[in-house]
């Protein structure tokens, strides 16, 4: 019987691990939703939905960079705002164009690689440092956490899409 526990990811301090397994414990999951979809499913919107799963997939990505961003305490580059619409009204989401399984693939690829550089900078007494998301000051474990549950919920609203699909 297979045991489930979280492991210790090296170069990551023993606590900021918790939350990157848990944020990496659904990111396959989120990765294999999107296989065998064509261009045209991933820019359908289903009736009793507001977006399309081309734009919630460059959506999470593009907050994941931003969340990266904000660990870092960085500015997003110009250019993967714009390769992820964040140059662009964010309500309602931008449509993406051109997008494939592949496209969306390497975005999600790159906001992990993010996600897990910036986790692998912080340490345990990070956690009560405080940020700014906007005009709203939050701790660092506050964020840690909004990433995953960020993740996670979008991944419900991929899920209904897809079943949904045509």
């Amino acid at each position: 019987m297979a045991v489930y526990d979280v492991q210790a990811e090296k170069g990551m301090d023993p606590t900021i691990t918790g939350f990157w397994c848990a944020y990496a414990f659904g990111r396959g999951r989120f990765r294999r939703l999107l296989e065998g979809l064509t261009p045209e499913q991933l820019v359908q919107t289903p009736a009793g939905f507001n977006n399309s799963i081309a734009a919630l997939v460059v959506h999470v990505a593009a907050a994941e960079v931003s969340f990266a961003h904000m660990i870092f305490g960085k500015e997003v580059p110009a250019e993967l705002k714009a390769d992820l619409l964040l140059d662009r009204p964010q309500s309602p989401l931008p449509q993406p164009a051109d997008e494939t399984v592949q496209s969306l693939a390497a975005k999600l690829e790159r906001s992990e690689r993010l996600i897990k550089e910036a986790l692998s900078t912080l340490k345990a007494e990070d956690l009560d440092r405080e940020l700014s998301f906007g005009t709203q000051p939050l701790t660092m474990r506050w964020l840690l956490s909004l990433i995953t549950y960020h993740a996670t919920n979008h991944f419900g609203q991929l899920q209904m899409i897809k079943q949904r699909l045509v």
